[in-house]
């Protein structure tokens, strides 16, 4: 058939404000024989009032909620074309996505995915993909399938026992039965959405799900049952990508735990770059920070990282709070500011608002200079460590903090890189403005395998020289993941 029908099946719950552009992505197909089944799974929200101009154009259908299995079934047995494309609520087609994937279809495919918007590959190779290898991880996007409908015919439909994992069920039984294929190329744009099932906030749930569609699948008989490498191989697969779940979301202690048991299941993951990249940041540099070194700086960079995302007003509230508790530390404790307070006449109770802050006064370089030891607390009886400027403004001047002190400082640092795309366990080079220094062995060592400094120039006083030496990283390191991070201001 050269212009075939296509049923296209949206599952909706709540996705009002994602659905209409959802719907446009469809209409806007270059394939335009198509009917479109909207199965609402129980929506609180005005969906269906957003769906009022397309109601000549869709057929709605609303149900109880019942999870997505259930509502693609629906949509399923309402379905009269010879193909069916899924489309979830809150993804986009491109325009081309139906056409291309029609044209690759013939006797014995049974489905076809693509690549998503994160893939940045643009040719239009197609991959085969067994059952074995899908088995070890879903290679289908399930806004990016298209099905035969003779599939769910012979096959059954979607397990509605499976709360998540359901569309992977469903992949793995076509993939047995039918010739299933990937076209590397981009047809999907996948919105990255926090609430849904299959995000990292729902790992625990996706794990569960996920073990329990392979113990379906190496209980049904066949060679499976009895293929023990293969078992040992996904289970593992599994446990890997649960942990990389949980270290998105920073539980590192799940993290830590999935990361063993893959493990377990196929010791050859100690050869794996990921395996070991993973396990590095989730388990060994945890490990290395708060038993061997005593130290919070984990806890303090999961702090900023989770209140980064804090409204406005939460952020306001919460510094307020800290500065409050700040002056009368500095009240209570610290000589100098004791002075400071006593030659204006007030307490720490007094600074009732940032205008009352603005009262006191901004401490200079000289201040610090000639009031250190005073700046210190008569209550803080552990060790400090001095740094010092670099002095190109002058003298450098000479600081010294804490083991707290360090470890925000640290956190903080390590937050920005993060910004950038550089986590713990990526090889990284940091371009700064002079040299610093001779580095010690075994700190030379360990930066080698966690991080690295990279100084070609002495100065690097000019943007040209910038760019020299970024060319010099592109050509001579290019087994950086994360090329560089740029600490100066001079771009």
């Amino acid at each position: 058939m050269k212009n075939p029908l296509v049923s296209v099946i949206i599952p909706t719950y709540n996705s009002a404000q994602y659905i209409k552009e959802a719907l446009d992505s469809v209409f806007n197909q270059t394939h335009k024989n198509i009917e479109v089944i909207i199965v609402d799974d129980g929506s609180t929200d005005n969906t269906k009032e957003v769906l009022k101009p397309y109601l000549d154009r869709i057929q709605y259908i609303y149900k109880e909620n019942g999870g997505p299995a259930s509502a693609r079934n629906i949509g399923i047995k309402e379905a009269k074309g010879e193909y069916i494309a899924f489309l979830d609520a809150d993804d986009v087609w491109l325009e081309e996505k139906l056409e291309t994937q029609i044209k690759e279809m013939s006797d014995g495919i049974g489905l076809i995915g693509s690549k998503g918007h994160r893939n940045n590959t643009s040719n239009c190779d197609v991959d085969v993909v067994t059952y074995k290898s899908l088995l070890l991880k879903n290679l289908f996007i399930n806004s990016s399938s298209l099905v035969k409908k003779e599939c769910f015919d012979k096959l059954g439909l979607f397990d509605e026992t499976l709360i998540v994992a359901e569309d992977w069920d469903m992949w793995l039984r076509i993939s047995r039965h039918y010739i299933a294929k990937v076209i590397k190329k981009p047809l999907v744009k996948i919105r990255l959405n926090p609430g849904s099932l299959s995000s990292p906030l729902n790992a625990e749930r996706m794990l569960c799900n996920e073990l329990a569609v392979l113990k379906k699948h190496f209980s049904n008989g066949g060679f499976l049952k009895w293929n023990l490498f293969l078992k040992m191989k996904a289970y593992s697969s599994r446990y890997f990508y649960a942990g990389w779940a949980y270290y998105e979301i920073g539980d590192r202690d799940n993290a830590g735990k999935c990361l063993m048991k893959s493990i377990l299941y196929n010791p050859l993951n100690l050869l794996s770059k990921k395996w070991l990249g993973l396990m590095f940041r989730a388990v060994l540099i945890p490990f290395y920070e708060k038993s061997i070194k005593k130290r919070k700086m984990l806890d303090y960079r999961h702090f900023l990282e989770d209140s980064q995302w804090w409204t406005r007003e939460k952020l306001v509230d919460f510094q307020w709070q800290e500065l409050k508790r700040l002056l009368k530390h500095a009240y209570e404790q610290v000589p100098y500011w004791q002075k400071v307070f006593k030659g204006l006449g007030i307490a720490d109770e007094d600074i009732k608002s940032y205008s009352d802050f603005q009262k006191l006064p901004i401490i200079n370089k000289d201040d610090i200079r000639n009031n250190k030891q005073e700046m210190i607390a008569k209550n803080y009886s552990g060790k400090t460590w001095t740094k010092a400027t670099g002095g190109s403004t002058g003298v450098p001047l000479e600081l010294d903090y804490t083991a707290e002190s360090y470890d925000w400082r640290v956190a903080v640092s390590k937050r920005g890189y993060s910004w950038a795309g550089c986590e713990d366990g990526m090889r990284q080079a940091h371009i700064w403005g002079v040299a610093i220094g001779k580095v010690p062995t075994f700190k030379r060592i360990k930066e080698n395998i966690v991080g690295f400094d990279l100084n070609p120039l002495a100065v690097i006083a000019s943007r040209t020289n910038y760019l020299f030496a970024l060319g010099h990283l592109v050509d001579e390191m290019p087994s950086f993941e994360i090329p560089v991070y740029l600490a100066d201001s001079v771009l």
